[in-house]
């Protein structure tokens, strides 16, 4: 308790690719609002995807549930961090299934314990594998799965044949479809 509609909450999601529009198209029939925050992806093409786009700030504010799908790189290390979840509302979830350092998992263990918001699902942590001794194994409003959330016989040959066309490719002399620039 408190249980809210649906309609009545917001999916905010970090990132704008394959991924999270997968993502996207899962929760749309159950009818929350859904917004999205990637500089990279203009509003027109989120808006033909039936999403809002927001800036950081924004979202960060009007989310009731955070998905994180944005690449770790320089500019994404601990994007969320105390200053962030202290704007967050205090029913905000927090679901991360892309790379752990983009929490700041000490700050996030802070907000948990001091209710600035109300929950994690980490299918990814800092370190990992998570330190025996880390709070959030013993939290009541964490979840956190094993790094499995990608996992399907399907995606294990996909990864397997993506790897060995990403090596042909770049001994070709092609740019490499997944190189972070």
């Amino acid at each position: 308790m408190p249980i809210h509609r649906f309609d009545k909450q917001t999916v905010g999601v970090l990132g704008f690719g394959r991924i999270p529009r997968k993502f996207i198209e899962k929760v749309k029939p159950l009818g929350f609002k859904l917004a999205a925050y990637d500089p990279f992806v203009s509003a027109e093409d989120m808006k033909a995807a039936g999403v809002q786009k927001m800036e950081l700030d924004k979202i960060i504010r009007e989310a009731d549930y955070l998905s994180v799908h944005v690449p770790l790189i320089k500019d994404t290390f601990h994007l969320l961090n105390g200053e962030r979840f202290s704007q967050m509302k205090k029913t905000a979830v927090i679901i991360n299934t892309a790379r752990g350092p983009i929490i700041d998992e000490k700050a996030l263990v802070e907000a948990l314990e001091k209710g600035v918001i109300a929950g994690a699902a980490l299918d990814v942590t800092e370190d990992e594998p998570i330190e025996k001794d880390s709070p959030l194994l013993n939290m009541s409003n964490v979840i956190i799965t094993p790094h499995s959330a990608w996992y399907s016989e399907e995606a294990m040959v996909e990864l397997r044949q993506k790897a060995a066309n990403n090596i042909v490719q770049v001994l070709s002399g092609d740019v490499s479809p997944y190189a972070l620039t």
